[in-house]
């Protein structure tokens, strides 16, 4: 009796460490909009970390929390950090930036789930406005980050679909 439970406890391990080896170790999430103002008006307001409060859905999510931000706007270096109930506690900083086209940031979650990430928003002219394209990128820890991969997109998504839309609405005002 003994023996088949260890067996089977080897067994359930033996699982739990071999499926993660086929599953991706790369995550990444992208959401677009079209919003109906230059590229320069819509990058402004994005590099800007005191802006978020105006537009990000986890901003809204959890009013609670404290938010600290460093640094100039729209310059690398400028850093927003955030600790609550519901956010956890994290920050991002810009660490790239093309005038009116790009922002790179990175992403550290520290807290209850630590994780590192690269985020970027881009903003392309498009006929009627700027198309704004924003991604977040990363690798997933073995063995359990990689199980949770296949629905991080499904988690992530809505809040950067909710976020755009946000951001648009504030925008065009």
């Amino acid at each position: 009796m003994g023996k088949k439970i260890t067996i089977g406890i080897i067994g359930i391990i033996a699982v739990i460490l071999i499926i993660p080896i086929f599953l991706k170790s790369t995550f990444s999430v992208e959401r677009s909009i079209v919003i109906s103002k230059p590229p320069a008006t819509v990058y402004k307001i994005v590099c800007d970390y005191g802006t978020w409060k105006n537009w990000s859905v986890w901003a809204m999510k959890d009013v609670s929390q404290k938010m600290t931000i460093t640094g100039a706007p729209c310059q690398l270096g400028h850093t927003q950090e955030w600790d609550g109930q519901i956010n956890g506690k994290g920050r991002q900083t810009i660490t790239s930036l093309l005038p009116d086209q790009e922002i790179v940031f990175s992403l550290e979650f520290l807290e209850p789930n630590p994780m590192k990430s690269t985020a970027k928003m881009k903003f392309e002219e498009v006929s009627g406005g700027t198309k704004v394209t924003w991604s977040n990128t990363g690798e997933l820890e073995y063995p359990v980050g990689r199980y949770f991969g296949p629905f991080l997109d499904g988690l992530v998504g809505p809040d950067f679909e909710g976020g755009l839309q946000n951001l648009k609405a504030l925008v065009e005002k």
